[in-house]
């Protein structure tokens, strides 16, 4: 099948967004699977910010020969960009986008600061360019990978596992939508899977009423 048709089936067929997004999810494995004969032992299985940034390269990977056909995109800053963009959360930690407030936004700024400062020298340039423009959203490649951090969650959370972590986060349809669609507008496929599988969590009872 080529894209034209993959395309085309994406925007006709529900059941075939949820079936690309099972094999999706089915690289996902590689987030789970422990190094050097380890074991999480945990009720509620968590995930890593890098565990999410490796999420990203596979969607990525997965919708930008759709959403990018003519190859406009400069694919090298794409995965760079997915690399460095939550590098702050190294001194911030992981806050939910549907709590954050200004201040933690301002905290951000603070921190993007000290990592490149505790970057090696030679990395810090091109380190700060690319924290620089995905704050900024100031090239198409940045608005593209913004729109792939929004997205990536959406083929996570097909299990009793975020099930459970929706009910403790009071996570409510609203509060979903708010934070996906705002970026994903200009990206067809994109917002296809962020409609379809948020109808398909909805249907099944994950969000909070």
């Amino acid at each position: 099948m080529d894209i034209s048709q993959i395309q085309k089936q994406i925007l006709e067929s529900d059941e075939f967004v949820l079936s690309e997004a099972q094999k999706v999810r089915y690289l996902y494995g590689l987030k789970k699977e422990m190094r050097y004969n380890q074991t999480r032992t945990e009720t509620i299985r968590t995930e890593s910010v890098a565990e999410h940034i490796y999420g990203m390269c596979i969607v990525a990977n997965y919708f930008l020969p759709l959403e990018d056909p003519k190859n406009k995109l400069n694919q090298g800053d794409v995965f760079k960009l997915i690399s460095w963009h939550d590098a702050d959360e190294i001194e911030t930690g992981d806050i939910l986008g549907q709590s954050k407030t200004q201040t933690d936004r301002d905290n951000e700024i603070i921190a993007m600061k000290t990592v490149i400062e505790n970057t090696p020298a030679h990395m810090q340039p091109e380190a700060l360019r690319l924290m620089k423009d995905y704050e900024l959203q100031s090239t198409p490649e940045a608005r593209f990978v913004k729109a792939i951090d929004k997205i990536e969650v959406s083929f996570e959370i097909f299990d009793d596992n975020y099930r459970e972590i929706f009910k403790k986060l009071h996570t409510r349809r609203q509060d979903n939508d708010k934070t996906k669609l705002p970026y994903i507008q200009d990206y067809p496929y994109i917002l296809r899977f962020c409609q379809v599988i948020s109808d398909e969590i909805d249907r099944l009872g994950f969000f909070v009423k």
